[in-house]
């Protein structure tokens, strides 16, 4: 009994000890991560200067086992909707991006933020890029740029061949309403390539459904739009963007009585 006794009474002291040593590390942790800036305001020293404004740092890396982890255990945790994803099939290294923007409501003062970049390891040439902006979060924290608290990014390194095919016909419908509404002769011919301009504008004249369009019409806006117009080197597709830019809702305040 006194053995007996003598081993908890060791067991409870180790337990004791690891709940203070978790404790500080805990408290460490909440503390850099507060006094950092949850917004990206960490120290600059700790970065890569790319220029710009924009730095970078490494931000360790997600497995093959993590990230089958995210498809199947922390899916289930976060979403009811049961869908199955095949496996990962490369690691990827995580880097933590800062760079300046402005907050336009206060007379555009200039602000750090932070982003995420996620690059997989062991693939050579050109990479496809999924680009992610997060919706509103209850915290600071719960961002991309922290991926560990944010289960909506680490769920982001599932990637789709497609494009949501109804984009191309939003985009069919924009140019030829912007051509027509402001006065932009050739917008629409400018924008789109020649052996899909038919359809896109028969589908903006309602004489074919989308249903139809999207049989004539590419699934990917990329393989939609004319490289030059998307360079901005058209005449009449800088008069677009002009426009699109102008008419942008966050840059104008609506009044009501």
């Amino acid at each position: 009994m006194k053995s007996r006794f003598g081993n908890f009474q060791r067991e409870e002291q180790g337990r004791a000890r690891n709940l203070r040593v978790n404790g500080w590390l805990v408290l460490w942790f909440v503390l850099a991560v507060f006094s950092g800036g949850a917004n990206g305001d960490e120290p600059a020293e700790e970065y890569k200067d790319v220029g710009g404004g924009v730095k970078y740092q490494a931000a360790g890396e997600y497995g093959l086992e993590r990230l089958n982890r995210i498809l199947t255990s922390e899916l289930a945790e976060f979403s009811d909707f049961k869908i199955p994803f095949p496996g990962a099939k490369h690691a990827v290294s995580l880097y933590r991006v800062i760079y300046t923007t402005v907050v336009p409501e206060q007379s555009n003062r200039p602000v750090m933020v932070s982003g995420l970049i996620a690059v997989p390891q062991n693939i050579a040439g050109p990479l496809p890029v999924v680009s992610y902006q997060h919706g509103t979060v209850f915290s600071r924290t719960g961002v991309p740029s922290l991926p560990d608290e944010s289960a909506e990014t680490r769920l982001m390194n599932v990637s789709s061949e497609l494009d949501v095919q109804w984009v191309v016909g939003v985009i069919c419908l924009l140019v030829n309403s912007y051509e027509h509404y402001y006065g932009l002769p050739g917008l629409s011919q400018a924008a789109i390539k020649p052996q899909y301009w038919p359809a896109a504008r028969d589908l903006y004249m309602n004489k074919i459904t989308w249903t139809q369009a999207a049989e004539l019409l590419p699934s990917k806006t990329r393989d939609l739009l004319q490289a030059d117009f998307v360079a901005g080197g058209s005449t009449v597709g800088n008069q677009f963007f002009r426009q699109l830019q102008a008419n942008e809702a966050y840059c104008w305040r609506a009044k009501t009585p």
